[in-house]
């Protein structure tokens, strides 16, 4: 296991389990898309792998995904402005999309571990990651936290 540092950025379709599961196909889609062309925005002419070459990483959670930056965008001075770049992004969508999606975020910034995961995959897990969740949870729909001490905002 490799250790890195890098800011994690969480994200949760409010009310997602309430809706009948062709709803939540579709707007898990839609999320997982929109998410897409907003990393590749800020990351031109980087094709999105799950290598720790990559400049983040996208790991979707059902409900949502924590997207974790390991390097900062071009023309962001830091990588935490970077992260606040992708969940206003993503909040904009959420707000614009017909019907408009209560989504919730929260950035946190830390050690992670990197790991190859069962599937022979590239993976991260530790403890900035369940804080980024934790401070999403305190989100409201619409809303980003961001922990200030560790993204240092």
């Amino acid at each position: 296991m490799a250790s890195r540092v890098g800011v994690v950025v969480f994200f949760d379709l409010v009310s997602y389990s309430q809706h009948q599961a062709p709803v939540m196909a579709e707007l898990g889609n839609d999320f997982m898309q929109a998410v897409k062309e907003v990393t590749a925005a800020l990351y031109p002419g980087v094709t999105p792998q799950r290598r720790e070459t990559c400049p983040y990483l996208v790991l979707p959670s059902g409900d949502g995904a924590a997207v974790i930056l390991w390097e900062t965008a071009p023309g962001h001075p830091r990588l935490e402005f970077s992260a606040i770049v992708l969940g206003g992004a993503l909040l904009r969508w959420a707000h614009e999309h017909q019907p408009a999606v209560g989504l919730r975020c929260g950035i946190n910034a830390g050690q992670l571990e990197t790991v190859t995961d069962p599937y022979g995959d590239f993976n991260v897990c530790g403890v900035p990651i369940n804080d980024a969740q934790r401070i999403m949870d305190a989100a409201t729909g619409g809303q980003m936290l961001v922990h200030a001490e560790q993204v240092g905002v």
